[in-house]
């Protein structure tokens, strides 16, 4: 695991901590008492110390459509918890790193080459209750590994399975209360949507108030955001934009954000129910024009379903100025079908029939016309070369893109930071994302 060497002179050496926590469970019993060594790596310089980091964990994208494929087939969904797994690999740099408190080591000396991954959990899904049997022992024949039966509880959110609705319900009620308590907003005002009509964030050259605080609070909001509500994406992204310097106007625009946790904080994102036979993945994209006052930038938003179950969603500020909103929505298709194709690719390793074109809805006609004919060359040339990927996956058939007029658009919550009609799901013909 390591070796002991005297301190190398000339050499940077990373430092180290224990972190000690408490694992408890989706009702609050402690389920086991967790010590790790944590090695300071924002102390190495990139390309001195180490070349790149990988942290090899899933996307909640890809989490959510395997969900989605378990409650559309009835699969059984089962759980694990490895005590301590290592995933050793050679370093082609040389690492070193002081003791921790606790090891009898002799002074002047340091470790060498550290442990580079560290996996706890796992999930496990099949069509036979027997065959996931059969690989929990399999497992914990090789392995010290516990077995948690039906999954109910995963990176802090409560896992409901109805098996005759074909539902999976997804909570993260005890994370956000905890983060609430934390900043003392749990008695907060509620209100009803994430942020405020017509705020306009402008850019400051220093911070204004305490720009730590602030960053740990907009911080601990991103989990939510990325997990369960999508509905924050916009408020958050925006927010996040101002992390450096920001003032009191993004304090209040974040105070926000808590009070609206606050008032959804029992609210859930289902998956499942399809209506058809057949799961079938749909997007629906949108994008603003200009509405950065800063910089006069675009902001992209996606929505991706599958059997109207939300699975993926993002809301991003377009790298360059569009000149039209044409154009600010032709550079928010190639956003989007850059997902679509991921989102493909993943479906088919899990044995779902891709051959038929993802749709993808767009509410501006002028950039489904430019994206499908090629020839507006005196309109598009200036467009960055990169944008006009989405024409190769409308000729390859890998998207299709349909007009959707704006009032049917999911995807202005992601571009606008419009709360939904109801709080019980998003209104419109698609009904998508349902927060129940």
């Amino acid at each position: 695991m390591y070796d002991i060497i005297p301190r190398p002179k000339g050499r940077k050496i990373v430092g180290s901590k224990w972190v000690f926590c408490v694992k408890q469970g989706p009702d609050g019993t402690i389920q086991k008492y967790k010590a790790r060594l944590v090695a300071q790596g924002f102390t190495q310089v990139k390309g001195i110390n180490f070349n790149q980091t990988f942290a090899p964990v899933a996307k909640f994208s890809s989490l959510y459509t395997i969900f989605t494929l378990a409650t559309e087939h009835d699969l059984e969904i089962h759980q694990m918890d490895v005590k301590a797994t290592y995933l050793n690999a050679d370093l082609n740099e040389e690492i070193y790193m002081e003791a921790p408190p606790g090891f009898d080591i002799p002074n002047g000396h340091v470790l060498t080459d550290i442990i580079s991954t560290y996996v706890d959990d796992m999930g496990l899904i099949s069509e036979s209750l027997e065959c996931i049997n059969q690989d929990k022992e399999a497992l914990r024949h090789h392995y010290e590994m516990t077995n948690l039966g039906e999954m109910g509880w995963i990176l802090s959110i409560r896992v409901t399975h109805d098996r005759e609705k074909h539902t999976i319900l997804l909570s993260q009620k005890k994370f956000i209360n905890k983060t609430l308590e934390r900043y003392g907003m749990q008695n907060s005002c509620p209100i009803s949507s994430p942020t405020l009509a017509n705020e306009h964030l402008l850019k400051l050259t220093s911070p204004a108030i305490d720009a730590k605080a602030y960053q740990w609070a907009l911080g601990s909001l991103m989990y939510p955001m990325l997990a369960t509500q999508p509905d924050l994406t916009y408020t958050i992204a925006a927010l996040g934009r101002h992390a450096t310097n920001p003032g009191p106007n993004h304090q209040h625009a974040l105070d926000c954000i808590f009070r609206y946790l606050w008032a959804t904080a029992d609210h859930q994102l289902v998956l499942g129910c399809n209506t058809t036979s057949v799961p079938t993945l749909l997007g629906y994209a949108d994008s603003d024009w200009a509405s950065d006052v800063n910089d006069h930038k675009s902001t992209s938003g996606y929505v991706f379903t599958l059997g109207g179950s939300a699975i993926s969603w993002s809301s991003k500020k377009q790298p360059t100025v569009a000149l039209s909103s044409t154009e600010a929505k032709y550079i928010m298709g190639t956003h989007a079908a850059k997902e679509a194709t991921w989102l493909r690719l993943l479906l088919s390793e899990l044995g779902q029939d891709m051959s038929s074109p993802t749709t993808l809805h767009v509410d501006n006609q002028s950039a489904i016309a430019i994206a499908w004919n090629p020839e507006f060359h005196d309109r598009t040339k200036h467009i960055d070369i990169h944008y006009h990927y989405i024409r190769q996956v409308i000729d390859d058939g890998t998207v299709c893109l349909v007009y959707t007029p704006t009032q049917e658009q999911v995807a202005d919550v992601l571009t606008k930071g419009l709360p939904p009609a109801s709080h019980i799901k998003f209104t419109g013909a698609m009904g998508v994302l349902q927060l129940a």
